[in-house]
């Protein structure tokens, strides 16, 4: 069976697995930048600091980016 592929089929097989493992692990990261955002939401609520409102806005900026890397995943990368 091996014997009828070839390279490029191989190749193609092998690129669409490697794409569907990134596409998986970026939508585990946009995960866990959720929880990110909803521990600092309720650490706001424990602890107040000055730093508050400049640590949700990372927290933001953290999920924006595992949201651009998912859509990138999906969209930009081609096998």
């Amino acid at each position: 069976m091996i014997n009828n592929l070839t390279n490029t089929d191989l190749n193609l097989s092998l690129l669409m697995i490697f794409k569907f493992l990134l596409i998986a692990l970026s939508a585990f990261y946009l995960v866990f930048s959720f929880i990110v955002i909803r521990q600092i939401s309720i650490m706001k609520k424990t602890l107040i600091t000055p730093f508050s409102g400049k640590i949700t806005l990372l927290g933001w900026i953290h999920m924006g980016f595992a949201v651009t890397v998912l859509l990138s995943f999906l969209f930009l990368v081609k096998p």
